[in-house]
């Protein structure tokens, strides 16, 4: 499962929010959510721009999980991925 929609998904758990409440507050259609949640879709720029607007801090701890720098186009690989 997508890092950042793993963590949604654990965000709408804490607020304990329906799927409908938690599309409604990223701003995005209920099925475009339910498909994303439910692994029928992959997750699209919306979601990542939803997630952004909505939680960034979320979208920063995912980001700093998969060592993406905010400040170049870098991807590093975690050490035991480029080791492997």
């Amino acid at each position: 499962m997508d890092p950042l929609v793993a963590a949604l998904i654990e965000q709408q758990a804490s607020e304990a929010l329906g799927n409908n409440a938690f599309a409604r507050r990223l701003g995005l259609d209920k099925a475009t959510w339910s498909h994303v949640r439910r692994g029928l879709q992959a997750p699209s720029g919306a979601i990542y721009s939803a997630a952004l607007r909505v939680y960034p801090g979320i979208v920063r701890r995912v980001a700093e999980g998969l060592e993406i720098s905010n400040e170049s186009d870098v991807v590093s690989l975690h050490p035991a991925e480029a080791a492997g």
